[in-house]
């Protein structure tokens, strides 16, 4: 089995994503939005299908590929994230095609501390 580690920072209708095992990265931003004026995640359904599409893009498909992803909230994460939010992220994640997801709130990091994260 092969293990693909992403890097997914998420921000207002916005997802930037970095393939840790080849490089690979896409910026992309959601034209029919998916955030709320108080959450990062309003819109759950319209977040999965974007979320979803986008790590296709980056990671691929595979039968044999095992999925890692880092997610790092960028905004309206004032107080830190409640349980509910780091449910959405989990969620979105394993929608998405992740085995594993971590949430991380923090500095942006580099592809080494990512690694590091996911172990």
């Amino acid at each position: 089995m092969f293990t693909t580690d992403l890097y997914l920072r998420l921000s207002v209708d916005r997802v930037q994503i970095r393939n840790l095992s080849d490089g690979r990265s896409v910026d992309r931003y959601s034209p029919e939005g998916f955030s709320h004026q108080r959450m990062l995640i309003g819109d759950f359904t319209r977040a999965q299908v974007f979320i979803k599409a986008a790590v296709a893009e980056v990671a691929g498909t595979g039968f044999l590929r095992s999925l890692r992803v880092l997610v790092h909230p960028m905004e309206r994460i004032e107080g830190g994230l409640n349980e509910i939010e780091r449910r959405v992220l989990q969620e979105l994640m394993i929608g998405a095609g992740a085995r594993k997801a971590e949430i991380w709130l923090g500095p942006v990091l580099s592809d080494a501390a990512v690694r590091e994260k996911l172990c």
